[in-house]
This record gives structure tokens, C-alpha cells and sequence, in this order.
């Protein structure tokens, strides 16, 4: 494989990038406003309100429509590299979700409820990593669902999977 050099990983990875912001601009900007005024059943919101559409949401679905249908359940060549940015963006999305909690706000909820938040994180992955030996489970599998179910759900499991 030929070492392309920092300026070449960094103009290999902006086409797929690009089809990323521009898809979340459109669905920022366009899709979800519309979706807010947009009157289905009767109901002005419907989809927002009763589905929780959000453009979060709609970028994975998006995103799985390019991979699964648009793409043919192959990503291009021109686009692989940039999409493959995603998982630095979700890390960094939930450190940044994690950083929302500064220590005044820790010590406002008291020392009860942060025994009681520290207790039910880690005796929730205590469990889950026990319960998936239990049932011989492999350990990559279980690793990532002791941190989706003991921290914050999928974002916790997108973020451990590669490392685990």
C-alpha cells in the first residue's frame, strides 16, 4: 500500500466528507424545518412530534440509505476514506456530550445521587459482563453492551466497539 502523505490522507478523506455535511446542511436546514410545519394526519409536526424525527436521526437513516441502498451495500472508493471520519466524529460527539456536566453541576445533584449514578454505571457493566460469560457470549460483544447499557446506550457502544 502506498504511504500518501499526510496532505493525501487529508484530500482522500474530503469527498466523503463533504457528502456528509452537505447531506446533514440539507436535512439541518431544509428537511427538518419542513418536517416541523409539514401537516400529515391532520396533525401540524406529526413527524416530529409523534416519530421524533430530528436531523440526527435522519443523517443515520440517510446514512444507511447510501450504504445499504444508493451505494449497494458497498461504499465507493472516492467516498470510503471520508466516510470513515464518522467514528471520530461520534467519539468525539459523546466526549463532548459527557463534557456538558461540569463539577458545580456535579456537586448541586449531591453525594447521594452521584453514589447512586456511580453504583448503577458500573454495577449495570458488572452485570451485563457476568450475565454474557454466563451465557458464553463472546467477550468483544459483551464488552460493548456492559458500556452501552451501563453508560448511555448506543453512543457508548459505538465508541467501545472498535477498541474492544
Amino acid at each position: 500500500m502506498e504511504d500518501k502523505g499526510l496532505f493525501g490522507k487529508i484530500l482522500a478523506i474530503v469527498p466523503g466528507l463533504a457528502v456528509m455535511i452537505g447531506t446533514l446542511y440539507v436535512l439541518r436546514v431544509y428537511v427538518e424545518p419542513w418536517m416541523k410545519d409539514a401537516v400529515v394526519f391532520g396533525s401540524k409536526g406529526w413527524l416530529v412530534q409523534v416519530l421524533s424525527l430530528n436531523y440526527i436521526l435522519l443523517s443515520i437513516l440517510t446514512g444507511m440509505f447510501y450504504r445499504n441502498i444508493l451505494f449497494g451495500g458497498r461504499i465507493p472508493a472516492w467516498a470510503e476514506e471520508g466516510f470513515r471520519t464518522t467514528r471520530l466524529f461520534i467519539k468525539t460527539g459523546v466526549i463532548m456530550l459527557g463534557s456538558l456536566y461540569t463539577f458545580d453541576k456535579l456537586l448541586k445533584v449531591g453525594g447521594v445521587a452521584i453514589t447512586l449514578i456511580v453504583a448503577f454505571v458500573f454495577g449495570t457493566a458488572i452485570f451485563v459482563l457476568w450475565l454474557g460469560k454466563r451465557l458464553g457470549a463472546d467477550r468483544s460483544v459483551t464488552a460493548t453492551m456492559a458500556a452501552a447499557c451501563g453508560v448511555c446506550g448506543v453512543s457508548a457502544a459505538v465508541a467501545t466497539a472498535p477498541g474492544v
